[in-house]
């Protein structure tokens, strides 16, 4: 189930045409959970991206969607808030300027959660915290999890 508010424009911009993508509302739902947020893409060369995303979900449903399938199992919930603004170079390879010019900021908070990779006897549990995103600090906050019979 996805609902989508928004609206596309091709207007003139020097001897070229400047598409735009401007998805104000989008929210759907993830198996128990959803993702909400707002899309604009804006065309002039090199797109343009700013995205907010908000998404509340088992982490077992984030990995069916994004097909993750080097783990074998996974379980727990994932809450996260992120807001990127940058660049998108369909096809093409992102250089570490690419990755210092945008601004990404946000938190992903699991609970809970664990998994295990396939073909390896180590299994993740109870990871429980969060990461703290801005720009390019990433700040741990009281992380902690059990493997190997052993609490971290």
């Amino acid at each position: 189930n996805i609902n989508i508010e928004g609206m596309y424009e091709n207007k003139p911009y020097g001897n070229k045409q400047e598409q735009t993508i401007d998805i104000k509302k989008l929210y759907a739902h993830i198996g128990n959970g959803k993702i909400e947020g707002s899309l604009k893409i804006s065309n002039a060369g090199i797109p343009s991206v700013e995205a907010v995303v908000r998404a509340e979900a088992d982490v077992n449903d984030i990995k069916e969607l994004m097909k993750l399938d080097t783990l074998e199992s996974t379980h727990g919930k994932l809450k996260i808030n992120a807001v990127y603004k940058g660049i998108y170079k369909p096809g093409k390879e992102y250089s570490a300027a690419d990755y210092r010019n945008a601004e990404i900021s946000g938190d992903i908070l699991l609970v809970d959660a664990g998994c295990k990779i396939k073909n390896s006897t180590v299994e993740i549990d109870k990871l429980n915290g969060m990461l703290v995103i801005n720009n390019r600090d990433f700040i741990v906050n009281n992380i902690s999890s059990t493997a190997l019979n052993s609490v971290f």
